[in-house]
């Protein structure tokens, strides 16, 4: 259970570290150009545990701090939402707060691999939500697929896929399963146990099958491979992925707390990601 009390806390701390970067980096010990403050804020990316839980005023705020912080010219500002969070009420309000491409995170249209992994949502929540989503009048969406998932078959790969196809997300992820050694799932494999599904955890070739298969499909459906991961239909490629794959800077805020990453010096387009 989420205690949604402890929501508005974080956002306003979230708004406290982009107001006072400056003093966090000081105090971290990070030395940073004065051309640092000189970027444009062009992308944020809001991602990490599950921020379509926050009420939109509380996006809404990280945003306006966002633009009286730093020179911003929002391009692209992109919210992480699991299918099953998704309301009409909110949707229209990430509309109405900049809020445009939404990303579907798991969005495996088997129900047996989501309860595996351990996913709220189940198949009809996608369905549900899409339309939503479309009706609000939010034209980019992406969705990210697992391959490797507990009791993933070549079968079920393939249904994801082609569901996925007929729902027609203008971008879509395709990430491999990566295995926390430290997690139950991870002690369960080094020690050659059944628990937790650790006995149908699909091969390594299995998993690069499914991943070759899965680039095969959406090179048909016409999606355009412009990087490892990401699939996007033409002109929709994530901005906020080319950046971040690139030497642009980067902030990260929130949870991950501050960290820069990128070049300093010049008038750069500057991505922030809270998580």
């Amino acid at each position: 259970m989420v205690d949604s009390s402890r929501f508005a806390p974080y956002a306003e701390a979230v708004c406290r570290e982009i107001r006072e970067h400056t003093a966090f980096y000081t105090h971290a010990g990070v030395a940073l150009s004065e051309s640092v403050d000189d970027g444009v804020v062009d992308t944020v990316y809001v991602g990490g545990g599950t921020p379509s839980l926050l009420d939109p005023a509380h996006l809404q705020n990280i945003l306006d701090a966002i633009r009286t912080t730093f020179a911003a010219d929002f391009t692209e500002v992109t919210l992480e939402a699991d299918p099953e969070t998704i309301e009409r009420e909110k949707a229209e309000a990430w509309v109405a707060c900049g809020n445009q491409p939404g990303e579907f995170r798991a969005a495996i249209f088997s129900d047996k691999e989501l309860v595996a992994a351990g996913r709220m949502h189940r198949r009809a929540d996608i369905y549900r939500a899409v339309p939503i989503l479309r009706q609000a009048g939010i034209r980019n969406s992406s969705f990210d697929l697992i391959a490797g998932l507990p009791h993933q078959t070549k079968e079920s790969w393939r249904q994801s896929l082609d569901e996925l196809g007929m729902l027609a997300p203008e971008h879509v992820s395709v990430y491999l399963l990566e295995i926390d050694e430290g997690s139950r799932l991870g002690k369960e494999l080094l020690q050659g146990g059944g628990k937790y599904s650790a006995g149908a955890v699909p091969s390594e070739d299995e998993m690069a099958d499914y991943y070759e298969t899965g680039q095969e499909i959406l090179r048909a459906a016409g999606y355009h491979h412009y990087e490892i991961s990401n699939w996007a239909k033409p002109g929709f490629e994530s901005r906020h992925n080319l950046k971040y794959c690139g030497a642009s800077r980067t902030w990260d805020l929130g949870r991950e707390r501050i960290r820069f990453r990128g070049r300093s010096g010049g008038r750069m387009r500057t991505t922030l990601r809270i998580m």
